[in-house]
Parts: structure tokens; sequence; C-alpha cells
């Protein structure tokens, strides 16, 4: 079952579209320079490139993959780094390795690094980059409870989880259901992870910093009816696509523990 991701966004101080500092066409004729790309194919909206195939002779290995990237998307700042974050096989049997990036520490949810690998070599690698500037600043101008109190308004539950192990934490003494009340409450509160989110609803590429919050809308009888991205420009769920009934919304925090509530639409 897919995840949906509520995003209670907070955006930076100035309302930034990144303006990209290098140029597509100082990118395009670094990649064309480059002697281990053999060809690429740029996105428009973006002005990255979105498949690099690897020239065969340079022998590139899966370890000098953040290495090779960084020099040919001409990413000369430290505070910007690569991660593996998965591997699968495809059907041909290639390896695929995949790759997260962040800025400052700050993951950027839509950014991926999928580099296909066959005989110990990567043959080509499909991406989705965003360039950041150098200098950039982030001001946040919504703090985690406010996003928090966004996300919990959507979901529109009278009690939660945490606050009913909050409210036996008051009632009890006993130091090892102390311990295992505040293990629980830590496992199951929404804590909120500060991110950098790409508006899908716009062909361009603006990055947001935002606060995610996982949340899964499910009916009764275990259909997912609901899929949503929301940012702090629109706070609302629409949930007007869902007919009269009893819902279960799901709510999974950034230890990927469940939290389950009831619905009612009327």
């Amino acid at each position: 079952m897919r995840q949906i991701l509520l995003y209670g966004a907070c955006l930076f101080f100035a309302n930034i579209q990144f303006a990209q500092k290098k140029t597509p066409l100082n990118l395009e004729n670094s990649l064309k320079s480059n002697t281990k790309v053999q060809s690429f194919f740029m996105n428009k909206d973006r002005q990255t490139p979105s498949l690099i195939t690897v020239n065969p002779a340079s022998n590139l290995t899966i370890e000098r993959v953040p290495e090779f990237l960084k020099k040919a998307l001409q990413i000369n700042n430290n505070n910007f780094q690569f991660t593996l974050s998965d591997k699968s096989i495809s059907k041909n049997d290639s390896e695929i390795i995949t790759f997260s990036s962040s800025y400052n520490g700050i993951n950027i949810v839509h950014a991926k690094y999928k580099a296909f690998v066959k005989d110990g070599f990567v043959k080509f690698i499909s991406l989705e980059h965003y360039m950041l500037e150098d200098n950039m600043n982030k001001v946040v101008n919504l703090s985690k409870n406010n996003a928090r109190s966004f996300a919990t308004k959507h979901v529109g539950a009278k009690v939660y989880v945490w606050e009913t192990i909050s409210d036996l934490l008051s009632k009890t003494t006993d130091k090892s259901e102390v311990s295992l009340l505040e293990k629980q409450y830590k496992e199951v509160f929404p804590e909120g992870t500060l991110v950098y989110v790409d508006d899908y609803t716009t062909p361009q590429a603006d990055l947001k910093l935002a606060y995610k919050l996982k949340i899964t809308i499910y009916d009764v009888i275990g259909r997912e009816v609901l899929s949503k991205l929301l940012e702090k420009s629109n706070k609302n769920i629409d949930i007007s696509s869902l007919g009269s009934g009893t819902y279960i919304v799901q709510i999974t925090n950034k230890n990927n523990e469940k939290i389950i509530k009831k619905l009612i639409v009327k």
C-alpha cells in the first residue's frame, strides 16, 4: 500500500524559486566535455539532466558515483551530499543502486539518482536533480508545533495516541511503567522532519522548505481511497471525493510507527 505524505510546509522567508546559479547552457557544456559521459538528456522544467549514459571506457564503479555526479552536475559545495539509500535488481538482472541527496543536512525529498550497474560497472544513471544556490539562506516561518497542528486538524480525530499516553504518564509514578510509556510516546509522536520539497503542481523546479508528516487514509474494507500532497499554501485535505461513511486514517511518524484513527464523513 502506498504512503501519502502530508507536508505542513514551512517556506523560505522570501518566496524563493531557485534561480539557477549555473545556467543550463553551462551545465550542458560541462556534460559534453566530460569524457566519462557518453550522452545525456536534459529535463526542460528542472533544467538539469534526467538521464546520463556513462562512457563504457570510464569503468565507473558504484563507489565512485557520488564523485562522478558532483563533477558532472557542477556541484562544488560540500554541503550537498549523496547517500546510498536503496538497492534492487531489475528484470534484466542489472543492479539498481539509488542515492538520495541532502543540502546542509536537510533531505531533498524528490531528488533521486538511480545507477544501473551491470558486470560491476555503471552503465547509466537516471536522475531527478535540483540545483541549489551555494549561498542559499533558510528561514523557517512555520514551527514544528504549527505544522503538527495543521496535520492533526486535517485528520480531525478527537484524541490521538500520544495524548492518551501523555495522560497515562501524568497518572503514574511507577518507574518501569513510566519508562515504557515514555518509549511508546517517543515512537508514536509525529515529530516531523524538515525537508526540501518540490511543488509538483507547477512545471518549474521550485523547492520549498517543509515539515514532513505521513498520513494515509483508507476506507473500512482496506482500500486506499485518498492520496494528497499538501503544503503550507494549501493547508486543507480535500475529502470531497469521499462518499459518506467511516474511514480509517493511518498516520506514520518518522520512525515508521503507525497511528490509526477513525474519520467519519457525513
